[in-house]
């Protein structure tokens, strides 16, 4: 898919992991959003193998704002994912399905104390987008 629908040569998935697409908008209704588990992992290890042959050393990670269901973060971090957050809030969630804290990278614009005091007790990466943030927070 992109903006302007399917690609000529693209067909919609019929099944999701062995269930047909129309039992589910049978039985959830329209509009209807799926993700597939295992098709996140193994594009994930997939992803991750290719980075390894050229960067020895790397981080890849996802951001909670668009990957927002817990799902995919108990999945994924458990093969390695580390997580972009941009609150608090994202972080104590992560931390509730069982993501790491030292996996979690916090980043942003607006900052609070008590976000960057939880950041720290996790031991998550913090990301300062400018020096006069810093100086501003202490």
């Amino acid at each position: 898919m992109n903006k302007f629908g399917c690609e000529p040569n693209m067909h919609p998935s019929r099944i999701i992991e062995g269930i047909p697409v129309k039992s589910l908008i049978n039985e959830f209704g329209r509009p209807y959003l799926s993700f597939s588990e295992a098709q996140s992992v193994q594009i994930f290890i997939l992803l991750t193998g290719l980075l390894k042959q050229d960067i020895p050393r790397y981080n890849l990670h996802g951001h909670t704002k668009t990957n927002y269901l817990d799902a995919v973060w108990q999945s994924i971090s458990s093969e390695g994912s580390w997580a972009e957050v941009v609150s608090g809030s994202n972080t104590e969630r992560l931390c509730q399905t069982n993501v790491p804290g030292d996996k979690i990278i916090f980043n942003g614009p607006d900052k609070s104390e008590d976000d960057l005091k939880l950041a720290l007790k996790n031991n998550s990466l913090i990301h300062i987008d400018h020096l006069d943030e810093l100086l501003s927070t202490y």
